[in-house]
């Protein structure tokens, strides 16, 4: 649900009287709501076996109850939108003293750890119990990756994140081989910057430090799109870590690179030779690691950076078109 849900404390007899027109006819109420109601009953279905078949019935939910959910579902709202403030993305740092995201915030005691609550999808079961909630909550969105995304203002592109990450509490599985490989770009990516940084004190390059991520991530963007067959592939970026794109990724030489900064490069055509290097672009052809072909390309972004987004979406529909 969105960070600003109706599932707090002082709503529970708005929620109580909905609950119970949701018992006398379930499709009078939202989707939404249902969905949530169908999810809290799950965890008090009573299943008893007659000759060999199963009839369930939902036993009754107290206001104490629905209360006690609302609250969780609170909890659970307020990780999702600033766990990542609490992340350890820092190993030096002090072990976090703040009270912000603590069972007491909420309403909520340590009596309540042991009762079952509905997860709303933290869990792949649809209830457990609240110290179960809070550890996968803590491991999603607390632990060495912090997740800012409840800002996005489409419902559906978060809750496709969400869904992403909580199913794996954010701990993708690789292989040795991804490990190695996305090692590799980290280490090419800053490695590069380190040299630049030392090269050429005090030269503007819009440094890539701290997004060194970028570089395994496009590289597996593309070994990816050549798997599903995509032929081209246009980009368009801001001047932060362009140098870096190009090289790891678009190929560039190096002494294209630092021939730009020792201002000896010289080109072709004289025109472009005015136009300062990181706002430069770049077209080849690539192999995958999975072996296909597939061809690149970073387009020239001057200083008005928002300029480059109808030429991105200007170039692909050609593509489109001639293929």
């Amino acid at each position: 649900m969105d960070r600003f849900s109706p599932l707090s404390g002082s709503n529970s007899p708005y929620m109580e009287e909905l609950y119970t027109q949701f018992q006398q006819n379930p499709n009078s109420v939202d989707q939404e709501w249902r969905t949530f109601f169908e999810s809290l009953n799950a965890g008090y279905d009573l299943v008893s076996k007659k000759g060999g078949t199963s009839t369930t019935s939902s036993a009754p939910v107290s206001a104490d109850t629905l209360d006690k959910q609302s609250k969780v579902q609170h909890m659970v709202d307020a990780f999702r939108a600033r766990g990542h403030k609490h992340a350890k993305t820092n190993p030096l740092t002090k072990k976090r003293t703040d009270t912000e995201l603590t069972l007491d915030k909420f309403g909520l005691s340590d009596a309540e750890l042991s009762q079952e609550f509905a997860t709303d999808g933290v869990l792949t079961t649809p209830t457990a119990k609240l110290a179960d909630i809070i550890a996968g909550l803590e491991k999603t969105y607390a632990d060495s990756i912090g997740v800012q995304y409840m800002e996005i203002s489409d419902f559906e592109e978060r809750k496709w994140l969400r869904e992403k990450m909580e199913n794996i509490h954010n701990t993708p599985k690789y292989t040795k081989e991804e490990k190695t490989r996305i090692l590799s770009g980290l280490m090419s990516a800053e490695k590069f910057e380190n040299f630049l940084h030392t090269k050429y004190v005090g030269k503007k390059r819009f440094s890539g430090e701290g997004a060194d991520a970028l570089i395994p991530m496009l590289d597996t963007m593309t070994a990816l799109c050549g798997d599903l067959g995509v032929k081209d592939i246009v980009v368009g970026m801001a001047h932060r870590a362009r140098l870096n794109v190009l090289v790891n990724i678009f190929e560039k030489p190096f002494e294209e690179i630092f021939a730009g900064f020792d201002e000896t490069l010289r080109y072709e055509d004289e025109a472009s030779s005015s136009d300062v290097k990181y706002h430069m672009g770049r077209s080849c052809d690539v192999t995958t690691r999975g072996g296909k072909s597939v061809h690149i390309s970073l387009l020239n972004n001057p200083s008005h950076l928002e300029a480059v987004n109808p030429m991105v979406a200007g170039s692909a529909r050609a593509k489109e078109r001639r293929h």
